[in-house]
């Protein structure tokens, strides 16, 4: 496989998905859109996401976010 891989933790997750500034910086800095770039999420992280988004009610923009804008649907878990 060529390009990078990166392992992304719950933290960086919850900042990919909010778009702070700390989100902002980690997709930039990693090319986290790039297509050579692959993201990689721990079962764990996956599950404690989900969970959490779970119990804070998120929206469905908030979740589509999480799947979509956090490359999770592109991501190896």
């Amino acid at each position: 496989m060529k390009g990078k891989l990166y392992l992304l933790d719950t933290s960086v997750l919850l900042a990919l998905v909010r778009g702070n500034e700390l989100g902002k910086f980690i997709r930039h800095t990693f090319s986290l859109e790039n297509p050579a770039v692959r993201s990689l999420i721990s079962v764990v992280s996956h599950g404690e996401i989900w969970v959490m988004a779970e119990r804070r009610n998120w929206q469905a923009k908030k979740r589509d976010a999480l799947a979509i804008d956090c490359c999770i649907n592109n991501a190896i878990i």
